[in-house]
């Protein structure tokens, strides 16, 4: 019982823990349009990367012909969907950065790149 009444007292209550993270988000939020901006930059040329890497995984994965069992030629067919898949995504990564990158504001959809709560008072 005493183990169980210290481990309470040393626990932070949960209000406290709000405020510490509001308090840090709200003493970076002057830097967070310029963040996302540069972000959104780091996803195009990621993204400008990624793509031909897809591409040659997918071509690898599927002119390879010589597979010893059937369990073998399953994995690889997942591994050119799970590809093909994540191509897709680059390609619209690439085409929604393409169009904002050279932004100097930032706008709802960068901030939705990056899963970030968007709210119009943080940016400046």
């Amino acid at each position: 019982m005493k183990l169980i009444k210290n481990i309470q007292k040393n626990l932070w209550p949960f209000a406290a823990i709000k405020g510490k993270i509001i308090k840090t988000f709200h003493n970076n939020n002057s830097v967070l349009g310029e963040c996302v901006r540069v972000n959104t930059q780091r996803i195009y040329y990621l993204s400008i990367i990624a793509i031909p890497l897809r591409i040659i995984n997918i071509f690898l994965f599927t002119f390879k012909k010589s597979y010893d069992t059937l369990v073998l030629k399953t994995w690889s067919q997942g591994i050119v969907a799970s590809h093909f898949i994540l191509l897709i995504f680059m390609i619209g990564f690439f085409l929604t950065t393409h169009k904002l990158k050279n932004r100097t504001e930032p706008n709802k959809i960068m901030f939705a790149l990056q899963l970030h709560q968007y709210n119009p008072k943080e940016v400046n």
